[in-house]
């Protein structure tokens, strides 16, 4: 009996260090997971937004409406047009406390044209050519519903308008 105790413990020890490494490596690894499917959402709205323009850009007078669909915790995606005026109606005010980014890119000149804005999270940004903003507007942003943000784009032969 007295050599059954110490083999007991020994035991219990080395089950609690066993399962102490699954948690810690298994918590890191499901982390990684996260950050991972993130990086997958906002790569496959980049390529679902590209890919739209590309098709409609060529397409001179072709309409169409797109749902782009957001990743979690995001609720608004702005487009901004470098060469649209700063008052147009129905266009965001580029000099909004929570457009600051958009405001740095547009003074910068950087061809950032797509941001995918969120409450609780860093600003997205995506490099999409070719859009415009319909009215002119030199920033237009769409609230997203349930992770859904519409718009109507047009192609123009060379670019879209966004409205």
């Amino acid at each position: 009996m007295r050599g059954q105790i110490p083999s007991n413990i020994i035991s219990i020890i080395l089950g609690l260090i066993i399962i102490g490494s699954l948690m810690v490596f298994g918590y890191s690894a499901f982390a990684g997971l996260k950050d991972k499917q993130d990086i997958a959402e906002f790569t496959n709205l980049k390529l679902d937004i590209e890919n739209t323009v590309r098709k409609l850009s060529s397409e001179y007078g072709s309409t169409k409406y797109k749902e782009f669909t957001l990743p979690n915790k995001y609720d608004e995606m702005c487009f901004l047009d470098f060469e649209g005026e700063p008052s147009a109606s129905n266009c965001a005010d580029l000099s909004a406390s929570k457009y600051n980014l958009i405001n740095d890119s547009y003074t910068d000149k950087t061809p950032q044209t797509v941001f995918i804005l969120g409450k609780s999270v860093p600003p997205h940004v995506l490099e999409v050519p070719n859009i415009k903003n319909k009215d002119t507007c030199r920033l237009f942003c769409v609230k997203g519903n349930n992770l859904i943000v519409s718009v109507k784009i047009e192609g123009h032969g060379d670019h879209v308008t966004i409205s």
